[in-house]
């Protein structure tokens, strides 16, 4: 539901915007999670790391992302979805309103991450061959979670949205048929005593089959991918802490109008 509703707003705003360059392309790629994880009623103490709980990797990770070329700014959005599952140990414990999970036990681990980013760059290295700009974004994190302990009653959830202003620097590099590109963007927020922080990076060579600039266009895009999200915050009476790094390979087909 969340997907859909955040989708539909994107698409009425495309429809009120005049769009000289669309390129609209689809990925699918491989995903490894490292990091580690807390959840506890007062201060977090400890943490579990993810590859102990189970989850390290999902094979199967859809992505969208939409580029429109006004000209001098060029604005980005992207959406990538990602799931994990597995078996593992607790190595810390885990408490949330009154349920205790303690060291040592047995538990099935879901992680499921949702990313929506979008960024406004400015080209200051405007040419025919390369472009570097700078600018400003958005990115709204969707995190959701549980651990279930195995042969026990005992479960701890995680369902939270997180949203991050972003500062955002891109290069792409023009090579004719072949072209490169490059796109960081992170900022760290503090509110209310909750601490979030975020950078992503997305590096990608792509070949066009069909077409170029100023027309219809098809490419195939080889990239990849690393998101760093650490968050650290009050949930109800819980605090929940979070250290996520996830990073892969994507390929995935681009078209250009």
């Amino acid at each position: 539901m969340k997907q859909a509703l955040i989708l539909a707003l994107f698409l009425s705003s495309l429809a009120s915007c005049a769009i000289p360059r669309a390129d609209v392309g689809l990925s699918l790629g491989r995903l490894s999670m490292d990091g580690n994880f807390g959840v506890q009623s007062g201060p977090v103490s400890g943490t579990s790391d993810f590859s102990d709980l189970g989850i390290d990797e999902d094979q199967n990770v859809p992505g969208a992302r939409v580029d429109l070329d006004f000209g001098m700014p060029t604005l980005a959005v992207s959406i990538a979805s990602s799931s994990f599952d597995g078996e593992g140990t607790t190595t810390s414990t885990f408490s949330q309103s009154g349920v205790v999970i303690p060291v040592g036990t047995d538990v099935r681990t879901q992680a499921d991450l949702d990313v929506y980013s979008s960024t406004l760059t400015f080209d200051i290295l405007p040419s025919d061959t390369i472009e570097l700009g700078f600018g400003v974004g958005a990115t709204l994190v969707d995190v959701r979670g549980s651990l279930n302990q195995i042969g026990g009653p005992n479960s701890i959830d995680v369902d939270e949205l997180l949203p991050v202003p972003l500062l955002a620097a891109r290069l792409g590099v023009d090579l004719g048929r072949f072209e490169l590109r490059g796109a960081v963007a992170g900022m760290d927020v503090t509110f209310d005593g909750n601490l979030v922080r975020v950078v992503d990076a997305d590096i990608a060579a792509s070949y066009r089959f069909l077409g170029g600039e100023e027309r219809f266009s098809l490419a195939g895009t080889l990239g990849w991918r690393y998101a760093r999200i650490q968050a650290d915050y009050e949930d109800g009476d819980d605090n929940v802490r979070l250290d996520m790094t996830l990073d892969g390979p994507y390929i995935g087909l681009t078209v250009g109008f």
